[in-house]
């Protein structure tokens, strides 16, 4: 069911527009992992305690997950 949802999702795109989506996720994925890491080491932009943190992490995972379904699973 998943893979259904996930294909009609992204259906109407063209292999162009399939790899602008990966690249447009892998950066701010990328944006978010800096983020992630600054909250563990300094705390400058993302305080190392509150609800900020929680979401970052929350926000990465989905990215990871999509950057995954989009590369692997369908293709």
């Amino acid at each position: 069911m998943l893979m259904n949802v996930i294909k009609a999702l992204i259906l109407a795109q063209t292999e162009q527009e399939k790899q602008m989506t990966i690249i447009g996720l892998s950066i701010f994925g990328f944006l978010l992992f800096v983020f992630f890491l600054d909250s563990m080491a300094k705390g400058k932009f993302i305080p190392k305690k509150g609800p900020w943190k929680i979401v970052v992490i929350f926000m990465l995972l989905i990215v990871v997950i999509a950057l995954i379904s989009l590369r692997f699973i369908y293709k």
